[in-house]
């Protein structure tokens, strides 16, 4: 599978990124682990989650998709391969404050029995904390080790230019690359019925920060 650049991150990753939402909740645990394998086989190595997938499927509680990332790579002993994709501030009652981002980073990294997440998203926008205080909490945790990118999803470029996204992070350095996730073609052929949130429907960006 070819890669392709990450924004202006200087990494190259998978053209074809395998979203997890539903495996280990909709998805059962062999199906997942089959689909995540035959990926691996194809010469794909992007994975996206979130720490809320997906609490409101019925039985879920957030954190499964993350869980059998983290079964399966131990498995497999294949984490190197891989990077690895997760996102804050999708939980209900979570915001993007430092103590929130700071508390779902390390259960993340718990869940995926990792010690760095690769791609580290804002989930959903939340306006009722300050712009600033959330890029700091995501340089902090670049600065740490813990995170290697940060970017935004499911935001529209507008509205982070709106808010100031070029604002740089501590600890990271250079001007955050807007990108749709989504190709034109992918938009074009969503059904009627899908809703608006859908990535075949709105035009999802990521912000790719280089660490200093």
């Amino acid at each position: 599978m070819r890669t392709v650049p990450l924004g202006e991150a200087g990494v190259e990753v998978s053209a074809l990124c395998l979203g997890c939402m539903f495996f280990g909740t909709r998805v059962d645990e062999e199906t997942s682990m089959q689909l995540l394998d035959r990926y691996l086989a194809a010469g794909g190595s992007f994975l996206d989650t979130a720490n809320n997938y997906a609490f409101w499927v019925e039985g879920g509680g957030g954190g499964e998709s993350e869980m059998l990332w983290g079964r399966w790579m131990r498995r497999r002993g294949n984490r190197d391969q891989l990077f690895l994709a997760t996102k804050v501030g999708g939980m209900p009652g979570e915001d993007l404050s430092r103590a929130a981002i700071t508390a779902a980073v390390e259960g993340s990294l718990r869940r995926l029995g990792t010690d760095r997440i690769d791609l580290y998203y804002a989930h959903i926008g939340h306006r009722t904390v300050a712009l600033e205080e959330t890029l700091d909490a995501f340089g902090e945790r670049v600065t740490a080790g813990k995170v290697r990118y940060i970017g935004a999803a499911t935001t529209p470029r507008a509205a982070l230019n709106e808010r100031g996204a070029s604002a740089t992070p501590a600890g990271c350095r250079g001007t955050a690359a807007y990108s749709s996730a989504i190709p034109t073609y992918a938009r074009a052929q969503a059904p009627a019925s899908a809703p608006n949130w859908s990535p075949m429907t709105s035009c999802w960006t990521s912000a790719a920060r280089i660490p200093k």
